[in-house]
């Protein structure tokens, strides 16, 4: 592929700008999120998704995570990335309650 070096930052340009946007694409199109594992590749794939986790705490965005990890056309290795960001999504929402 000789345009992966611009998808890859490409699409970590965008987790790190519209973090909610890429992850709500990614949950509501499964063919996107099945197309760019294939283009970036599994573990790439799997720290895109953490970076993302990392950037929120909502409800909804735990819940996006969640249904990318139902996601079966995806390998297991970033269904269970996605499971375990869809818990950091709530602690982090956890988190920010207490503080207020």
């Amino acid at each position: 592929f000789a345009t992966l070096p611009y998808t890859v930052t490409a699409m970590w340009n965008l987790a790190g700008k519209k973090p909610r946007d890429l992850l709500n694409f990614l949950a509501t199109d499964t063919t996107a999120a099945t197309l760019l594992q294939t283009r970036l590749g599994v573990y790439p794939m799997s720290a895109l998704l953490s970076t993302i986790a990392t950037k929120l705490s909502s409800a909804a965005d735990s819940t996006n995570f969640f249904t990318l990890s139902h996601n079966t056309i995806l390998t297991e290795t970033v269904r269970t990335t996605a499971a375990s960001c869809a818990q950091t999504v709530t602690n982090a929402k956890t988190w920010v309650t207490e503080q207020k």
